[in-house]
């Protein structure tokens, strides 16, 4: 009898994980429950707006925070309130995996602000009380403006257990029980994914390491691409189009693994360790999240240590959009389905081969840059680089503060950026152009006067030498839109 080992019992577990694995679809929520949570993160967003505008004892600020503890408090009485906050918005695990509804952009901003804060995942308790929702939201205005200890920024991982920490210490000196940061409770995880993380674990969790006295270091690019690849390669034989058995989805599996150094498969297992699986979150949607983290884990600490520069944020995306890509292709692995019915991606390459979902996290990434980090670019040549959307959301945060110093320095930010259409690149022209309509609003907004002369001399000056299409009509768009 063949002798069972830690791998062989992580390949059969994982086999029978996927043989009897089920997609479960969270029913859908009921309109009068979903409308009743987004008034209450409303208000809720509304209570911290204002605590930035008035004094803790304002009128409108005691207001907003009877408006926001009524809402709340409405939702929590009959069960926990879990949100986990996203660079995207706002998700309420118990509806579901979408994002709360966010038609003028407030969950967004809330979720921006959260996360500036240090906090991934909020939950307000039956045990809330309006007192201690007002000690919170001063904390987390309180929060927003503590620097992280030392020289530089804390990269990745000891960032968030530096702010983890800040938030335990000081729930605690305020004894506050309404609500938990950064803490899940009641997880139900997906087997198959249980299954997974156990079979990381039997062929390189627990294997020494070459030196272990050396420090640990932040994986280096050439980690990071061999981590991706391996997300890739094991997530591959799950896929429905791939046509395999359960036994040889688990030996596919198996095989990519072993492929790989223990390096690389304790790196992926520490990955997933710190971005854990959501409750009830499906495989294939959680090994997109956990790739999207790993690249942007990287980015932040790169950036933040000078080593990448802004120009480089979105190619470096590219780059790391292709290594999932092509390990996530079906050509070249063995399959036993008629090429020429299926797709010739898994769903995650698919994903990754699309420029604009690569662009849509590079905006991520300058949506969730602190605040003195992106001013600075902001200020600087390289603002064309930086996705509209995320100097329309730095924009409309200064122009909201009502203080003269952040207005003056959303216009000193606009006329930066209007002075790149002199750029000696026609990309970056046609980036400001483009730009520079989809930020008319806030611009009149800032001037509302009049508008500064350095503004349309400057479009117009550009006009007269554009020699690309698109690019003139950009600016002659915008220059009608100054005139209107």
């Amino acid at each position: 009898m063949a002798q069972s080992t830690p791998a062989a019992n992580a390949v059969h577990a994982l086999s029978k994980a996927i043989s009897f694995h089920q997609p479960h679809f969270p029913a859908l929520a009921e309109d009068e429950k979903l409308e009743n949570i987004h008034r209450a993160f409303l208000n809720f967003y509304l209570l911290l707006r204002g605590g930035r505008l008035y004094d803790a004892h304002h009128p409108r600020r005691l207001a907003t925070l009877e408006a926001a503890y009524d809402a709340l408090h409405k939702v929590a009485a009959r069960d926990k309130l879990e949100v986990r906050v996203e660079r995207d918005g706002l998700v309420v695990p118990r509806l579901g995996a979408a994002h709360l509804p966010d038609a003028r952009g407030e969950m967004q901003a809330l979720a921006g602000m959260l996360r500036q804060a240090g906090i991934r995942r909020l939950s307000f308790t039956q045990k809330l009380g309006i007192e201690e929702l007002n000690i919170f939201a001063e904390l987390i205005k309180v929060s927003l403006m503590t620097p992280e200890p030392g020289p530089a920024k804390i990269p990745g991982g000891a960032a968030r257990a530096w702010r983890d920490e800040w938030w335990r210490a000081h729930f605690a000196e305020q004894r506050l029980e309404g609500m938990l940061v950064n803490t899940q409770v009641d997880r139900k995880v997906d087997t198959l994914l249980t299954s997974l993380i156990a079979a990381l674990v039997a062929y390189g969790g627990n294997s020494p390491q070459a030196n272990p006295e050396k420090p640990i270091q932040l994986p280096g690019i050439e980690d990071l691409n061999a981590t991706l690849t391996l997300l890739a390669r094991i997530t591959l034989p799950l896929e429905p189009a791939r046509g395999l058995s359960p036994e040889e989805a688990a030996r596919a599996i198996h095989d990519a693994m072993e492929a790989a150094s223990h390096d690389t498969v304790r790196l992926l297992l520490s990955a997933i360790l710190q971005y854990s699986p959501e409750e009830g979150e499906l495989p294939q949607a959680y090994i997109l999240r956990l790739s999207e983290n790993l690249i942007l884990e990287y980015l932040e600490a790169e950036f933040a240590a000078g080593s990448v520069s802004a120009t480089e944020i979105l190619p470096i995306i590219n780059r790391f959009g292709e290594v999932l890509a092509g390990a996530g292709n079906f050509s070249g692995t063995p399959a036993r389905q008629n090429n020429s019915s299926v797709a010739a991606d898994s769903s995650l390459a698919s994903k990754w081969e699309a420029d604009g979902y690569r662009q849509q996290l590079a905006a991520r990434f300058w949506l969730e840059l602190p605040p003195r980090e992106k001013s600075a670019v902001l200020r600087a040549p390289e603002v064309w680089c930086v996705p509209v959307v995320a100097i329309r959301e730095t924009l409309r945060h200064l122009a909201d503060a009502g203080a003269d110093a952040p207005r003056r320095e959303a216009r000193h930010i606009v006329l930066n950026y209007a002075r790149r259409m002199e750029h000696e690149d026609s990309f970056s022209r046609r980036t400001v152009a483009a730009g520079l309509n989809e930020l008319c609003s806030i611009i009149e907004s800032l001037w509302p006067n009049q508008l500064p002369e350095d503004l349309s001399r400057g479009a117009l000056k550009a006009l007269e030498f554009e020699r690309n299409a698109k690019t003139a009509a950009s600016l002659a768009a915008f220059i009608d839109s100054l005139s209107g």
